[in-house]
Protein backbone atom coordinates (compact mmCIF):
# COMPACT_ATOMS: atom_id res chain seq x y z
CA UNK A 1 0.00 0.00 0.00
CA UNK A 2 2.25 3.18 -1.15
CA UNK A 3 1.25 6.12 0.15
CA UNK A 4 0.48 9.88 -0.90
CA UNK A 5 2.29 12.64 1.15
CA UNK A 6 -1.03 14.51 1.68
CA UNK A 7 -1.90 11.19 3.65
CA UNK A 8 0.60 12.04 6.06
CA UNK A 9 0.48 15.44 6.25
CA UNK A 10 -3.15 16.82 8.39
CA UNK A 11 -4.92 20.43 8.82
CA UNK A 12 -1.11 21.90 9.88
CA UNK A 13 0.11 24.97 8.16
CA UNK A 14 3.47 26.88 7.87
CA UNK A 15 4.29 28.67 11.47
CA UNK A 16 3.56 32.72 10.58
CA UNK A 17 6.55 33.84 13.06
CA UNK A 18 9.55 32.03 14.69
CA UNK A 19 9.28 32.12 17.98
CA UNK A 20 11.16 30.49 20.98
CA UNK A 21 9.42 27.46 20.74
CA UNK A 22 9.85 26.26 18.09
CA UNK A 23 13.58 26.99 17.75
CA UNK A 24 14.06 24.83 21.07
CA UNK A 25 12.13 22.97 19.28
CA UNK A 26 14.59 22.14 16.49
CA UNK A 27 17.33 22.27 18.79
CA UNK A 28 16.39 20.00 21.76
CA UNK A 29 13.93 17.39 19.68
CA UNK A 30 15.57 17.63 16.62
CA UNK A 31 18.95 18.39 16.90
CA UNK A 32 18.83 20.70 13.83
CA UNK A 33 19.84 23.94 13.00
CA UNK A 34 18.18 26.35 12.97
CA UNK A 35 14.78 26.92 10.97
CA UNK A 36 14.62 29.25 7.85
CA UNK A 37 11.70 29.75 5.25
CA UNK A 38 12.28 28.76 1.93
CA UNK A 39 9.97 29.76 -1.19
CA UNK A 40 8.06 26.94 -2.45
CA UNK A 41 8.89 26.99 -6.55
CA UNK A 42 7.22 23.55 -8.07
CA UNK A 43 8.86 23.46 -11.21
CA UNK A 44 8.01 20.94 -15.02
CA UNK A 45 10.03 18.44 -13.41
CA UNK A 46 8.68 18.38 -10.37
CA UNK A 47 5.10 16.77 -10.76
CA UNK A 48 5.91 14.00 -7.52
CA UNK A 49 4.47 15.61 -4.35
CA UNK A 50 6.74 13.01 -2.49
CA UNK A 51 9.80 15.32 -1.92
CA UNK A 52 12.90 12.92 -2.47
CA UNK A 53 11.50 12.12 -5.82
CA UNK A 54 10.73 15.79 -6.77
CA UNK A 55 14.27 16.88 -5.51
CA UNK A 56 15.87 14.19 -7.36
CA UNK A 57 14.14 14.63 -10.25
CA UNK A 58 15.33 18.32 -10.43
CA UNK A 59 18.39 17.57 -10.03
CA UNK A 60 18.46 15.20 -12.72
CA UNK A 61 17.71 18.14 -15.15
CA UNK A 62 19.04 21.12 -13.56
CA UNK A 63 21.98 19.84 -11.43
CA UNK A 64 22.40 20.90 -7.39
CA UNK A 65 21.76 18.61 -4.70
CA UNK A 66 19.46 17.12 -2.05
CA UNK A 67 19.27 18.93 1.46
CA UNK A 68 17.22 16.52 4.25
CA UNK A 69 16.19 18.08 7.31
CA UNK A 70 12.53 18.47 8.83
CA UNK A 71 9.72 20.41 7.54
CA UNK A 72 8.37 22.67 10.09
CA UNK A 73 4.76 22.89 10.36
CA UNK A 74 1.98 23.77 13.05
CA UNK A 75 -1.53 23.81 14.23
CA UNK A 76 -1.94 26.69 15.74
CA UNK A 77 -2.24 26.94 19.75
CA UNK A 78 -1.97 23.49 19.40
CA UNK A 79 0.45 21.53 18.81
CA UNK A 80 3.90 21.45 16.08
CA UNK A 81 4.91 18.71 13.98
CA UNK A 82 8.22 18.06 12.29
CA UNK A 83 8.51 15.35 9.41
CA UNK A 84 11.28 14.14 7.75
CA UNK A 85 12.35 16.15 4.56
CA UNK A 86 14.06 16.90 1.26
CA UNK A 87 14.71 20.14 -0.64
CA UNK A 88 16.74 21.34 -3.38
CA UNK A 89 19.96 22.49 -3.30
CA UNK A 90 20.44 25.05 -6.38
CA UNK A 91 24.23 25.10 -7.44
CA UNK A 92 24.54 28.31 -5.91
CA UNK A 93 23.53 27.05 -2.68
CA UNK A 94 19.80 28.27 -2.22
CA UNK A 95 17.77 25.71 -0.68
CA UNK A 96 14.29 25.73 -2.44
CA UNK A 97 10.96 23.52 -1.53
CA UNK A 98 10.63 22.15 -5.35
CA UNK A 99 7.57 19.79 -4.23
CA UNK A 100 3.95 20.51 -4.98
CA UNK A 101 2.45 21.10 -1.40
CA UNK A 102 -1.11 21.14 -2.80
CA UNK A 103 -2.23 23.58 -0.46
CA UNK A 104 -1.18 26.98 -2.24
CA UNK A 105 1.52 27.46 0.64
CA UNK A 106 4.12 29.78 -1.10
CA UNK A 107 6.96 29.09 1.45
CA UNK A 108 7.98 26.45 3.99
CA UNK A 109 9.66 25.95 7.36
CA UNK A 110 13.24 24.15 7.32
CA UNK A 111 15.58 22.67 9.32
CA UNK A 112 18.49 21.29 7.86
CA UNK A 113 19.82 18.04 9.36
CA UNK A 114 23.05 19.02 11.35
CA UNK A 115 24.27 15.30 10.67
CA UNK A 116 26.00 14.04 8.14
CA UNK A 117 23.45 13.97 4.82
CA UNK A 118 22.71 10.84 3.53
CA UNK A 119 24.22 10.16 0.27
CA UNK A 120 20.28 9.08 -0.99
CA UNK A 121 16.41 9.22 -0.40
CA UNK A 122 17.01 6.44 2.14
CA UNK A 123 17.04 9.17 4.93
CA UNK A 124 14.48 7.54 7.44
CA UNK A 125 10.96 8.40 7.44
CA UNK A 126 10.14 10.00 11.21
CA UNK A 127 7.89 12.48 12.80
CA UNK A 128 8.30 14.39 16.02
CA UNK A 129 5.42 16.05 17.36
CA UNK A 130 5.43 18.82 20.23
CA UNK A 131 1.96 19.87 22.10
CA UNK A 132 2.02 23.53 22.70
CA UNK A 133 -1.67 24.12 23.87
CA UNK A 134 -1.22 25.25 27.77
CA UNK A 135 -4.75 24.70 29.47
CA UNK A 136 -5.79 28.54 30.71
CA UNK A 137 -9.08 29.49 33.31
CA UNK A 138 -11.14 32.68 32.66
CA UNK A 139 -8.45 34.29 35.32
CA UNK A 140 -6.19 34.03 32.82
CA UNK A 141 -8.27 35.52 29.39
CA UNK A 142 -9.24 38.43 31.52
CA UNK A 143 -5.99 39.07 32.41
CA UNK A 144 -4.73 38.67 28.32
CA UNK A 145 -8.27 40.90 27.70
CA UNK A 146 -6.96 43.51 30.47
CA UNK A 147 -3.13 43.69 28.92
CA UNK A 148 -4.28 43.70 25.39
CA UNK A 149 -6.69 46.31 26.07
CA UNK A 150 -4.17 48.80 28.42
CA UNK A 151 -1.57 47.91 25.31
CA UNK A 152 1.06 46.76 27.29
CA UNK A 153 3.51 44.02 26.94
CA UNK A 154 2.22 40.90 29.54
CA UNK A 155 4.46 40.49 33.13
CA UNK A 156 3.57 36.92 33.11
CA UNK A 157 4.65 35.89 29.46
CA UNK A 158 7.50 33.09 29.97
CA UNK A 159 10.12 34.79 27.60
CA UNK A 160 10.67 38.19 25.79
CA UNK A 161 8.62 37.35 22.52
CA UNK A 162 5.57 35.82 24.77
CA UNK A 163 6.23 32.17 24.12
CA UNK A 164 7.16 29.80 25.98
CA UNK A 165 10.03 27.31 25.22
CA UNK A 166 9.90 23.58 25.44
CA UNK A 167 10.48 22.89 28.76
CA UNK A 168 8.11 25.25 30.04
CA UNK A 169 5.32 23.06 28.42
CA UNK A 170 6.66 20.02 29.43
CA UNK A 171 6.34 21.24 33.36
CA UNK A 172 2.75 22.34 33.23
CA UNK A 173 0.22 19.89 35.61
CA UNK A 174 -2.35 19.82 32.58
CA UNK A 175 -2.92 15.87 33.31
CA UNK A 176 -6.80 16.73 34.51
CA UNK A 177 -7.18 18.96 31.14
CA UNK A 178 -9.92 17.88 29.14
CA UNK A 179 -8.13 19.36 25.74
CA UNK A 180 -4.85 18.59 26.46
CA UNK A 181 -5.50 14.99 26.78
CA UNK A 182 -7.29 14.98 23.74
CA UNK A 183 -4.47 16.91 21.73
CA UNK A 184 -2.06 14.22 23.72
CA UNK A 185 -4.10 11.54 22.65
CA UNK A 186 -4.28 12.10 18.82
CA UNK A 187 -0.36 12.78 18.33
CA UNK A 188 -0.44 9.52 20.58
CA UNK A 189 -2.40 8.21 18.01
CA UNK A 190 -0.41 9.80 15.22
CA UNK A 191 2.76 8.13 16.52
CA UNK A 192 1.20 4.79 15.71
CA UNK A 193 -0.24 5.53 12.03
CA UNK A 194 3.38 6.36 11.13
CA UNK A 195 5.06 3.14 13.19
CA UNK A 196 3.05 1.36 10.59
CA UNK A 197 4.55 3.57 7.71
CA UNK A 198 8.29 2.21 5.77
CA UNK A 199 10.39 5.04 3.36
CA UNK A 200 10.92 3.73 0.16
CA UNK A 201 12.62 4.75 -2.66
CA UNK A 202 8.93 4.92 -4.57
CA UNK A 203 7.56 6.72 -1.71
CA UNK A 204 6.26 5.97 2.10
CA UNK A 205 4.73 2.49 2.31
CA UNK A 206 2.60 0.66 4.47
CA UNK A 207 2.61 -3.23 4.80
CA UNK A 208 -0.24 -3.64 7.42
CA UNK A 209 -3.24 -2.00 5.47
CA UNK A 210 -5.63 -3.48 7.97
CA UNK A 211 -3.70 -1.61 11.18
CA UNK A 212 -3.47 1.38 9.01
CA UNK A 213 -7.12 1.72 8.20
CA UNK A 214 -8.02 0.73 11.84
CA UNK A 215 -5.09 3.50 13.67
CA UNK A 216 -6.25 5.96 11.45
CA UNK A 217 -9.97 5.65 11.55
CA UNK A 218 -9.31 5.82 15.75
CA UNK A 219 -6.78 9.00 15.26
CA UNK A 220 -9.38 10.67 13.22
CA UNK A 221 -11.99 10.08 15.96
CA UNK A 222 -9.31 11.81 18.60
CA UNK A 223 -9.00 14.57 16.22
CA UNK A 224 -12.61 15.55 16.14
CA UNK A 225 -12.78 15.25 20.02
CA UNK A 226 -9.60 17.44 19.94
CA UNK A 227 -11.27 20.27 17.79
CA UNK A 228 -14.48 20.06 19.08
CA UNK A 229 -12.72 20.76 22.85
CA UNK A 230 -10.69 23.73 21.03
CA UNK A 231 -13.64 25.02 20.19
CA UNK A 232 -15.11 25.16 23.57
CA UNK A 233 -11.96 27.07 24.54
CA UNK A 234 -12.02 29.61 21.61
CA UNK A 235 -15.48 30.31 23.23
CA UNK A 236 -14.15 30.46 26.81
CA UNK A 237 -11.33 33.24 25.69
CA UNK A 238 -14.21 35.69 23.14
CA UNK A 239 -16.57 35.29 26.58
CA UNK A 240 -13.71 36.79 28.72
CA UNK A 241 -12.68 39.26 26.03
CA UNK A 242 -16.67 40.19 26.14
CA UNK A 243 -17.17 40.48 29.87
CA UNK A 244 -13.50 42.92 29.95
CA UNK A 245 -14.69 45.14 27.20
CA UNK A 246 -18.21 45.30 28.75
CA UNK A 247 -16.40 46.51 31.93
CA UNK A 248 -14.20 49.19 30.74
Amino acid sequence: MILMQSDLMGVEVTPNALGRTIKQFCEIRLNAAQPRYLPVRPTRYTASEYCHQAVAAQIEQEGGAARFGWIIREHPGLYLTARSYAVWEDTGGNLVDVTPNGIGQPRILFAVHTGSQPADSTMRHGTHFLRTFRPKTYGDYALEAAVSGAGESSQHANTDDGQPGVDDWTMQDDQEDPLAIAIDDFLMMSVCRNALITMTADGPVCNDPTAYELVSRTRSQCQKEMMRLWGHSLIRKADAQFLFDSAV
